[in-house]
């Protein structure tokens, strides 16, 4: 039997594939009116993932005519600024800051003094000791709310690995190690500090170092670099952090992999993979559990923007995560971890 051409066609052309409903994310605060500053390659894709989330990002701020023109067209709806002085922060529900850290105690301060209540702010917090001291200042004030995006602090999985290091069912947490991407001692070693501050339940008060060459500029700054390294940071609990930064050059695939050791099992985290295991050392039993919300693709992807979402319902309901502490604390610790590795490892307080 001939088949008429455009029948026969039909059947070799490919069939799109229905779009997934499952993992998908909608917040709870609908229409809830976001300002963003700063629409590079982060804030963009944040800008865009708060919309598709179900924020309204009714205005936007960044110093480039040509950032604002590329977002303009994926927010059509927003208006557009290049001087943040002619915003009406105190307008906003919230303000979400995007810029490079350099730049964050001044907008911080500027927002603060301009009736900003609630301020999400990308990391790192900061690059000075200097601007850490004045931005911990402002962690003073109760009428205001300021989070920084450390989204692995919201996973509800890294808070059920906490919980269980901290029952005392597998005996005291004695050391945390970690291994991350190479893409900076600052960048990672801000999150990974962060989430080792959560799991460990102190935070980092001495520092041995080793970097892979010498900090010239703060990241960002106009050729600028962030070294990678490696570090053993000691907690005011006893508890030692070891992080390595190294990975994908020497070790590749172990980018993103925990352990936590404890006097009578271990807890494995496999985040590429989704996964994290409990051994007991008494029993031999190995318990394995998937992760319930995906922490990979940066804000974009629906888990990253569950989180995302969870941080800024905290800032609304005024609940003291202990977020804004942490960031200052590990910036202060990687700040001590390049003083270390400039003077040949020597442990610094």
């Amino acid at each position: 039997m001939k088949l008429p051409f455009r029948r026969l066609a039909g059947l070799f052309k490919k069939k799109k594939k229905k779009a997934r409903a499952k993992g998908e994310f909608s917040t709870a605060n609908v229409g809830m009116r976001v300002l963003m500053i700063g629409v590079g390659q982060m804030g963009a894709r944040t800008a865009v993932a708060l919309d598709k989330s179900g924020y309204t990002v009714a205005g936007v701020c960044d110093l480039s005519e040509r950032q604002l023109a590329a977002i303009g067209k994926a927010l059509p709806g927003a208006t557009l600024y290049r001087d943040l002085r002619a915003v009406d922060v105190a307008g906003f529900d919230v303000v979400v800051v995007s810029t490079l850290a350099h730049t964050h105690r001044g907008l911080l301060e500027q927002l603060v003094a301009a009736g900003c209540r609630r301020i999400v702010c990308e990391k790192p917090i900061a690059d000075t000791l200097g601007d850490i001291a004045a931005i911990r200042a402002l962690s003073q004030r109760r009428d205001v709310q300021i989070g920084v995006h450390h989204p692995r602090s919201w996973s509800p999985d890294y808070r059920a690995v906490r919980d269980l290091a901290a029952s005392g069912d597998l005996g005291t947490l004695r050391s945390i190690t970690a291994y991350g991407k190479a893409t900076g001692f600052g960048n990672i070693g801000s999150h990974y500090l962060d989430l080792a501050m959560v799991l460990a339940g102190g935070r980092p008060i001495a520092v041995s170092a080793t970097m892979s060459r010498q900090l010239r500029a703060s990241r960002g700054g106009g050729g600028a670099t962030d070294p990678n390294g490696s570090a053993v940071f000691r907690m005011d609990n006893g508890v030692t952090f070891v992080l390595d930064t190294q990975t994908e050059t020497s070790r590749g695939g172990l980018a993103g992999v925990w352990s936590l050791q404890l006097e009578n099992g271990q807890i494995e985290i496999w985040e590429g993979a989704g996964l994290w295991f409990a051994t007991d050392y008494r029993t031999g039993l190995r318990t394995q559990h998937r992760f319930s919300v995906d922490v990979n693709g940066v804000v974009t992807g629906p888990g990253a923007r569950r989180l995302f979402d969870a941080m800024i319902c905290d800032l609304l309901a005024e609940r003291d995560t202990g977020s804004l502490a942490r960031a200052c604390d590990a910036v202060e610790a990687i700040v001590a971890a390049h003083y270390s590795s400039r003077d040949h490892g020597a442990p610094v307080a």
